[in-house]
């Protein structure tokens, strides 16, 4: 609408488990540049089949996109299909909220309803970028403070966190931020959401004019002679 005109669109195609072209895995979410957000999609057959993301009312698939009166003041966002379809939001205050399925501990340890729940809201005050990656069974999200700090929700087979902790199961900004000595100034973030697997691996320039690098290492990706498939903990890439 040019009454409201769009700021960014957010998504998640999967045609995991289903034939290719299948409408049962997708969502998506404008951001209006006023902090509105308008949703559309399928919300699969989860919770008996609603799609609370897209419509409150409760319906399995929204056609056009609607308007969310529930939150406001949006500035990034990420949107989960199929079973397991989930949101995240990042408002301008910094905080960041979620409604929908918390698989792996996205929001708060097994959590999951119809109505916007604040993120891990004693450590998450001052985010400014979302980093959402994994697949249909394995969800993580990277959150990037104004401060420089990186830290972790979701699944942490392979170090995503870079905290240190264990590489199985899930990890929650409580565990801590990434172990880097100086703050980040840029982050890229391989294996997003749309990549459909969970195999990330985070690439963080830091104020020390060094590029640290950990996570999934299987092609040997992370830079710094190491054939380990995965790190916990972030290292300089070597060159």
């Amino acid at each position: 609408s040019t009454s409201d005109p769009v700021a960014k669109l957010v998504y998640e195609e999967s045609d995991e488990h289903v034939n290719a072209g299948s409408q049962y895995y997708r969502q998506y979410m404008i951001i209006a540049r006023s902090g509105r957000i308008w949703s559309w999609g399928n919300g699969s057959t989860y919770s008996g089949g609603t799609n609370f993301i897209s419509d409150p009312a409760g319906v399995v698939e929204t056609w056009v996109p609607k308007l969310d009166s529930r939150i406001d003041n949006v500035v990034d966002a990420y949107v989960g299909a199929g079973w397991y379809h989930q949101a995240m939001v990042l408002k301008a205050d910094g905080t960041v909220w979620a409604i929908g399925n918390d698989q792996d501990g996205l929001f708060t340890p097994n959590a999951h309803g119809y109505v916007w729940v604040p993120v891990y809201a004693d450590y998450l005050t001052n985010v400014v970028k979302l980093y959402p990656g994994g697949g249909r069974h394995g969800k993580s999200c990277g959150f990037l403070t104004a401060d420089g700090k990186w830290y972790m929700s979701g699944m942490n087979n392979h170090g995503q966190s870079g905290n240190g902790g264990t590489a199985t199961g899930w990890t929650a900004p409580a565990l801590g931020h990434a172990r880097l000595p100086a703050p980040i100034t840029k982050v890229t973030y391989i294996g997003s959401t749309n990549d459909g697997a969970n195999y990330q691996t985070i690439y963080a320039l830091c104020g020390d004019g060094n590029l640290y690098s950990w996570g999934y290492n299987a092609s040997s990706q992370l830079g710094w002679d190491d054939d380990q498939e995965y790190s916990c903990v972030p290292s300089p890439v070597l060159f």
